[in-house]
């Protein structure tokens, strides 16, 4: 969890603000979702130009049966929120072949 920046978050809303813990498990697991579904939109520009399409296809990446198998159990969806930017970079080597951002 030390690796995890949703922990940190959450550990903040603990800290500082007092939130409960299910509170703050509520808010980080609605968190992930949401940066999740913003970054695929971002990751679908990149192949289709009408915005409409990528925002339909976001919403259901957002709302697939992966985040409703895994929402009790919030580690796995830290995953689920940083794949977008993997698969990005994975398309950034495939068709450009620069390993480096630049």
């Amino acid at each position: 969890m030390l690796g995890d920046p949703y922990a940190w978050i959450g550990y903040v809303f603990y800290s500082l603000i007092g939130l409960s813990v299910s509170n703050c498990l509520f808010l980080i697991t609605l968190l992930k979702i949401t940066v999740s579904g913003i970054l695929m939109y971002l990751y679908l520009q990149m192949f289709c130009r009408d915005r409409r399409i990528a925002f339909v296809f976001a919403v259901l990446f957002m709302s697939s049966g992966w985040v409703t198998t895994f929402i009790e159990q919030p580690v796995f969806l830290s995953f689920y929120s940083i794949c977008p930017l993997l698969l990005y970079g994975t398309e950034k080597v495939l068709r450009e072949d620069k390993y480096v951002p630049v």
